[in-house]
């Protein structure tokens, strides 16, 4: 059975429809033919029928075509809460005293110039006494017999003067300890 009307929903929507105004239209004819085949006899009464047969359950209706609704909108977000006061700020702490003087250091002992030589007789007059720089060794053996010119001074002890191999011949060694 074909639909020949133009109707947005599809075909088993319509013959549901269908179905369902025969089925009513049937029971109607029914009953009303029960009830005149009551009203028409007055004699005793016949056999009871055959039960008719039943209908033809009707076809599920369609689902509906409605689209799905919007999301909703997200919420705001809070405000942000106030900050709190600032602490008061700690006591100052009290200088230190003043640290105790260091003690003096030792005065070091400087070597004093030699005194220059004395010229030949009437060559030229005694030398001024000067100042010895540092790490020299003045060493005049000028007229001296068997002397040996010294060429450097040094402080060792008698370990390391014993670890000394060959000590040099014109250095002049002071062992302490």
């Amino acid at each position: 059975m074909g639909n020949s009307c133009s109707n947005p929903f599809d075909g088993s929507t319509v013959l549901a429809a269908s179905y369902a105004r025969a089925a009513q239209q049937s029971a109607e004819a029914a009953q009303r033919a029960y009830c005149a085949l009551l009203n028409a006899s007055k004699g005793a009464t016949g056999p009871i029928g055959a039960t008719g047969i039943h209908g033809a359950t009707g076809i599920q209706g369609a689902t509906g075509s409605g689209s799905t609704g919007a999301t909703g909108v997200q919420g705001l977000v809070g405000a942000t809460g106030i900050q709190g006061a600032t602490g008061a700020s700690g006591y100052i702490g009290l200088d230190g005293s003043t640290g105790a003087t260091g003690s003096t250091g030792s005065t070091g002992i400087g070597a004093s110039g030699a005194t220059g030589a004395t010229g030949p007789s009437g060559t030229g007059a005694t030398g001024a006494t000067g100042v010895t720089p540092a790490n020299i060794v003045l060493s005049d053996i000028t007229g001296l017999t068997g002397a040996t010119q010294l060429t450097n001074i040094m402080q060792i002890t008698s370990a390391g003067y014993s670890a000394i191999t060959s000590p040099a011949a014109n250095t002049l060694y002071i062992i302490v300890g």
